[in-house]
């Protein structure tokens, strides 16, 4: 997520990371989607 924001490091406000997603204009929408994105690369691949 903050790779995406292009935030380094730790996030101690939350007005920090508004700040960004205002910045690029990120709908909640797109948001969800790179949570969700972010979550499958997390969990490994299963083959059945």
């Amino acid at each position: 997520m903050k790779q995406q924001l292009g935030i380094s490091g730790r996030v101690k406000q939350l007005s920090t990371l508004s700040r960004k997603m205002a910045e690029k204009q990120l709908t909640r929408k797109r948001i969800e989607d790179i949570i969700r994105a972010s979550e499958l690369l997390s969990t490994p691949f299963v083959t059945t």
